[in-house]
């Protein structure tokens, strides 16, 4: 009796909560969330509903702290169904993952059986542009966003039609029933078959406008921040990649991201360090060194407590296997290593590639620059190759850089950024320094292949 009262509670809550969100046109933004998904809400507000001051949303929590958070900020949620796997964020394709997706179903044909409108929105979605005012076709029950080989369960417009309330309907049965399918799956099932009966109206969004993550980064070569600007684009889904890591990493290098978390970007006191990878060598050996340089990057990092701004890597891995007519000259960390890995080790120990270009980064750090550094070995053969203003600084040893050498030379260092030209044959090394010690089995468990692609 007491489940059934608390059950009967959150469903009122719900149903209230939806009739005081809505528009006067009877419009309702609804976006499914749990803790494990916290900070991509969080980002979906500030990059879309708040820039573009809409105010008909309703955030659906499956667990209370997930709506304690979001309210604390001032954003709307409220909590309806609870799942078991809220805490955590589910990987793609898991059971946990797929029985998730139909809460979004079951929030929708509650919307719709009080007379609304609904716009379903995946937390993993940013507007360009307001769509609301764009869904003009009174005559169609749905307008669904295209997922390339099926339709985008993570972006539609459903009118409070009796075929649209069929269609949910029916899917949250079948998903009740079949839980390990995606409701993804379900919900384009039934709908081909309601088309075929020509039971449903409806209008399938433009590609072109309202982009699916394959279309938009891998086959538009959009990696960082400015690549090919989409004029025409008015909403973009950051799917078709895996893990919520790898999702948030690839937001940040294209500049999607606006969640200042803990003051990713405005901490003013933060110290830096860059640095770059101004040569490309023969085929797989790039992949190597440059690997082995940002394991230096890092180490330098920890020794001088500094956070360490990625570099753009070469382009030899999965971003051209899957562009071989259209491979990119530059890619991101994300391409190469399982980002989900490197930030449970290293989380807060680094900043993506166009970290200083993001507006909330304050002008005083984007100021406070150093010289350009090298370390080199004296006598070494690349020394004619370095640029005339780059600052040296000579290791003893010809095998090994020591950290009371990068202490010596870097910890007094007071500019917010500090650069090296680059950090090719480098390593620190001390096996009595128990530190460094530390620091390389933690670096090392960081680097594993990237296995984010969905295809």
């Amino acid at each position: 009796m007491k489940r059934n009262l608390s059950s009967y509670l959150k469903h009122s809550a719900f149903h209230y909560a939806l009739r005081k969100r809505a528009s006067p046109n009877e419009t309702i933004v609804l976006a499914s969330v749990d803790s494990g998904y916290l900070d991509m809400a969080i980002n979906l507000y500030v990059s879309s509903l708040r820039r573009f001051s809409i105010e008909n949303y309703l955030f659906v929590g499956s667990d209370p702290a997930v709506c304690v958070a979001l309210s604390a900020l001032n954003i709307t949620c409220v909590e309806y169904i609870r799942d078991r796997d809220a805490e955590s964020a589910s990987v793609y394709s898991s059971d946990a993952f797929k029985r998730k997706t139909h809460l979004k179903t079951k929030m929708v044909l509650e919307a719709l059986r009080l007379g609304l409108s609904v716009l379903l929105v995946d937390l993993d979605v940013v507007f360009f542009a307001n769509p609301l005012p764009l869904f003009a076709c009174d005559a169609c029950d749905l307008e669904i966003s295209s997922d390339v080989i099926a339709v985008n369960s993570g972006f539609y417009f459903a009118r409070s039609t009796p075929a649209a309330l069929k269609l949910h309907k029916n899917a949250w049965n079948y998903g009740l029933a079949r839980p390990d399918v995606s409701n993804q799956k379900v919900i384009g099932q039934y709908l081909n078959r309601m088309k075929g009966r020509k039971e449903i109206n409806v209008k399938h969004l433009d590609p072109e406008k309202y982009v699916n993550g394959k279309q938009f980064f891998y086959d538009g070569a959009r990696i960082f921040k400015g690549d090919n600007p989409c004029s025409d684009c008015i909403v973009v889904h950051n799917n078709w990649i895996v893990s919520l890591a790898a999702k948030i990493y690839r937001f940040k290098e294209f500049g999607l991201w606006h969640y200042d978390k803990d003051g990713y970007y405005s901490n003013e006191t933060n110290k830096y360090l860059s640095f770059s990878f101004p040569k490309r060598y023969e085929g797989m050996q790039t992949n190597v060194v440059e690997r082995n340089t940002l394991k230096n990057a890092l180490i330098v990092g920890a020794l001088l407590n500094r956070i360490v701004i990625l570099p753009k890597f070469h382009c030899i891995g999965r971003e051209c296997f899957h562009n071989r007519k259209t491979c990119p000259v530059k890619c991101s960390l994300g391409s190469e290593l399982n980002m989900e890995v490197f930030d449970n080790h290293l989380n807060g120990k680094y900043r993506e590639s166009v970290f200083l270009t993001h507006d909330k980064v304050p002008n005083a750090i984007k100021r406070s620059l150093s010289p350009y550094y090298m370390i080199v070995h004296r006598g070494d053969e690349g020394l004619k190759n370095i640029p005339i203003h780059v600052r040296r600084r000579y290791a003893k040893s010809p095998d090994v850089v020591t950290s009371t050498e990068i202490m010596h030379w870097f910890r007094n260092r007071t500019e917010a950024v500090l650069r090296f030209y680059s950090l090719y044959d480098v390593w620190i090394y001390d096996e009595n320094d128990r530190k460094i010690q530390a620091i390389l089995r933690r670096i090392e468990k960081a680097f594993e292949w990237n296995r984010h692609e969905k295809y």
